[in-house]
């Protein structure tokens, strides 16, 4: 939860910007895991979410978690672009992007991808183009 809060406390600016709505859903009360690289996870995760919304449509991001079989999977959902099922995979690999226009280098889903895996989980993606993504992680429980 702490970290959660964190997240959306860091990127008030740009979530007042995007006029987004951000909903964080009860999280466990602790996780064995580096709180400061799990924050930068969430806090790509939401970035990302900011960056690729549709501007006709009000962003709604949505932060949760359930527990199955002793791991947690969190999630970070939006209702933004959505990302195309063929490059879906790309977006983990560094210096990959999706979008010719985009400015980035193509880091930080490569960066989230890695700290997931040094703390024994998986991250990936669901996504619908043109109705929203979501972003899910597990961590031990």
């Amino acid at each position: 939860n702490n970290v959660a809060k964190e997240v959306i406390k860091s990127l008030a600016l740009s979530i007042g910007e995007a006029r987004a709505k951000v909903k964080i859903n009860d999280l466990p009360q602790s996780v064995m895991a580096d709180p400061i690289q799990i924050q930068r996870v969430m806090q790509n995760l939401v970035k990302n979410a900011i960056k690729y919304r549709r501007h006709d449509t009000p962003l709604i991001i949505e932060i949760g978690y359930e527990t199955i079989d002793k791991q947690h999977t969190f999630w970070v959902k939006d209702n933004g672009e959505g990302v195309a099922i063929e490059n879906q995979e790309k977006l983990f690999i560094v210096f990959r992007r999706v979008r010719k226009d985009d400015k980035g280098v193509g880091f930080g889903l490569a960066i989230c991808n890695k700290i997931i895996q040094r703390h024994g989980g998986r991250i990936w993606l669901e996504s619908t183009q043109g109705v929203g993504s979501t972003f899910f992680f597990t961590l031990p429980a």
